[in-house]
């Protein structure tokens, strides 16, 4: 069986008769990684090349790879179209060098096949017939098969079945076959569909500008408020983001059982933010922020005449979202220190004191 997979690897129309220097794929797609998520670009990517000639070459969607290339990514990843109609997707940190028989040699690669080829892993071989699947390799190796057929060679002869998964070492050594979990089956082919699609079909895909709703609690001035807020998120260069809030603060006000009244205040803020993917559709952002609280208060020692004057402080601010295409769900922290006027009835004068804010929100966002 190895020795006809081999005669139809060897003459198989796809461009494994190809010799060196001849096209052999077309960049579809090239996704860069962008304030921690991955997004699709149009200029060359310098997180994802390929080397030719002793020269590290950036990518962009519709460049040509020649066989004998080697696709290398760090920060990003590709997926390359065969004329055959190949479906080759190269994940973050990995590297493949483009020959009749592939040369998968680091990182995570997924290849959706319509004839016989070859992928070679160290001392492993993988032979396959038209079919799925995605090979992880670092310190050693595994394959995970969605549809078709493969065949591992190395120590000994595997064959692998849709559904199954396999780990092998570097040196030749191959483990049985086992069934997925549906939690890993459930992984793989989230995997396979986001490196052979042209968008990535990434979750996280991510855009320039968000706007956000938030409600809830808040403890400033030494009493806890509502507090709602409309954000401005806007990424300025690569994880760099710029938060612009402003919001407003009620709480009920004790004057008496026939009495209804609140106090309201209305907080500003800006300051920049890091984010990060953390998994899947998850993200975290971190960053801090000069606040101003305008509200009510005692502003003259004398009389102690109440009116409007701003109130600066700082906060440390963090959130973790989740992502659903172009809505996200933030779940946001905040704490500091603040300048607060107090009346001193004693001293009869108007104290300025730091004191502490903290807060927090459920926000909901809009992607545009």
């Amino acid at each position: 069986m190895k020795l006809l997979l081999l005669f139809a690897l060897l003459m198989a129309p796809a461009l494994a008769s190809a010799a060196d220097g001849d096209p052999y794929a077309t960049v579809e797609s090239v996704r860069a990684r962008r304030a921690g998520f991955l997004e699709e670009v149009q200029r060359p990517a310098p997180e994802v090349v390929v080397l030719r000639g002793g020269e590290a070459i950036p990518l962009r969607r519709g460049a040509s790879v020649l066989q004998g290339d080697v696709v290398r990514t760090t920060g990003g990843e590709c997926l390359l179209v065969t004329a055959g109609g190949w479906r080759i997707g190269v994940g973050e940190n990995s590297e493949l060098e483009l020959q009749p028989t592939l040369i998968h040699r680091l990182g995570e690669v997924v290849y959706r096949v319509k004839a016989a080829m070859g992928v070679q892993v160290e001392r492993v071989e993988v032979l396959v017939e038209g079919t799925t699947f995605a090979i992880q390799r670092d310190a050693a190796g595994a394959l995970q098969l969605q549809e078709g057929r493969v065949r591992l060679v190395g120590g000994q002869e595997v064959v692998v079945e849709p559904g199954q998964g396999v780990d092998f070492t570097l040196e030749g050594q191959i483990a049985p076959p086992q069934a997925l979990t549906p939690a890993a089956l459930r992984g793989m082919n989230r995997r396979i569909h986001g490196l052979t699609r042209a968008d990535g079909g990434r979750p996280l895909r991510l855009r320039r500008l968000h706007l956000m709703l938030g409600q809830g609690p808040a403890l400033r001035q030494g009493s806890g408020w509502s507090s709602t807020q409309i954000a401005v998120q806007a990424r300025l260069l690569g994880p760099l983001w710029l938060d612009v809030d402003a919001g407003l603060l009620a709480r009920p006000l004790d004057l008496g059982e026939d009495v209804v009244a609140s106090a309201l205040a209305f907080p500003l803020s800006i300051g920049p933010r890091l984010a990060g993917g953390l998994g899947g559709r998850v993200y975290g952002r971190v960053g801090a922020s000069f606040t101003v609280l305008l509200g009510d208060r005692c502003v003259d020692a004398a009389t102690c005449e109440r009116g409007v004057e701003p109130q600066p402080g700082a906060k440390v601010d963090v959130a973790v979202g989740l992502a659903f295409g172009r809505l996200v769900l933030e779940l946001q922290g905040g704490f500091g220190v603040e300048r607060q006027h107090l009346y001193d009835l004693s001293a009869n004068d108007v104290l300025e004191l730091p004191v502490g804010q903290i807060l927090g929100a459920l926000a909901v966002g809009l992607r545009l």
